[in-house]
């Protein structure tokens, strides 16, 4: 049954939970009965889709861990000299803390970014009223 010319389907964004930026190349599909209302396009060609801004982070992630892993190395050669710069020591593990926390906030993104695309498709929306007030 259709709905009643009160109520717009929406298609769901395929909107990037990274950049928040709306990532569906289609316009909304509306259904008003006898009005017609304009239809928005989501986004535009220029945004990344979900699966781009995953590939991005995935890359950017890795790359991010090969330097945590070279810092870590100049850490570990640093300290088994004799003679090391005290201050130096504390700037690279502080480099290496802030490295990490990057490292957990790319993992926590690209977990919701997974979790994003594995329900894209699934998720449906009928708004049955609205209300402006002034």
């Amino acid at each position: 049954m259709p709905p009643p010319s009160r109520y717009r389907r929406f298609a769901y964004p395929r909107r990037c939970p990274i950049s928040g930026s709306a990532t569906d190349k289609d316009e909304q599909s509306c259904s008003s009965g006898s009005q017609q209302e304009e239809c928005v396009p989501l986004g535009s060609p220029a945004e990344p889709t979900v699966e781009e801004c995953w590939a991005q982070r995935k890359s950017q992630l890795t790359r991010l861990e090969s330097r945590l892993g070279d810092k870590r190395r100049a850490l570990q050669a640093l300290q088994a000299t004799p003679n090391s710069d005290p201050k130096m020591v504390r700037v690279l593990e502080k480099e290496i803390q802030d490295m990490r926390a990057k490292c957990d906030l790319l993992t926590n993104q690209l977990k919701r970014a997974h979790d994003w695309i594995q329900g894209l498709g699934k998720w449906t929306v009928t708004i049955s009223g609205s209300q402006v007030d002034a």
